[in-house]
């Protein structure tokens, strides 16, 4: 059993052509790291985002860093500690720039080509 192919269209496009890249999400997304949820849970959350959350969301983005990490470290046991722990946090970073970014194409065009295809309402 895979991915499903929502999942797989979002890693596709969030790697913008990096086949090895979205591959390593998807290997991610297998071993149960749910980087996918975490993918929607943080689009929410930047979405709503209000000064006065500040501190929890970037709590928030800490433990779910740490949480990708620890499901890296399993599948890349000969990758440096450092090394895993950077990929997690560019992931998250990955993630939510891609948001504000389909929020700025949504404001200039239609939808078309946007990473976070499915949760259009929250960005808009």
């Amino acid at each position: 059993m895979g991915i499903g192919q929502e999942q797989a269209q979002y890693f596709g496009r969030l790697a913008q052509g990096s086949l090895g890249q979205a591959c390593r999400w998807a290997n991610l997304e297998l071993a149960d790291a749910n980087l996918y949820q975490i993918k929607k849970d943080l689009v929410v959350s930047v979405s709503t985002f209000e000064y006065v959350d500040a501190l929890e969301l970037a709590q928030r983005f800490l433990d779910e860093g740490k949480s990708i990490a620890a499901a890296s470290a399993k599948l890349e046991a000969a990758t440096s500690k450092t090394d895993i722990n950077r990929r997690a946090s560019k992931t998250l970073i990955r993630i939510v720039i891609s948001a504000l970014q389909d929020a700025m194409k949504l404001g200039l065009e239609a939808d078309k080509d946007i990473i976070n295809f499915d949760q259009k309402e929250q960005i808009t």
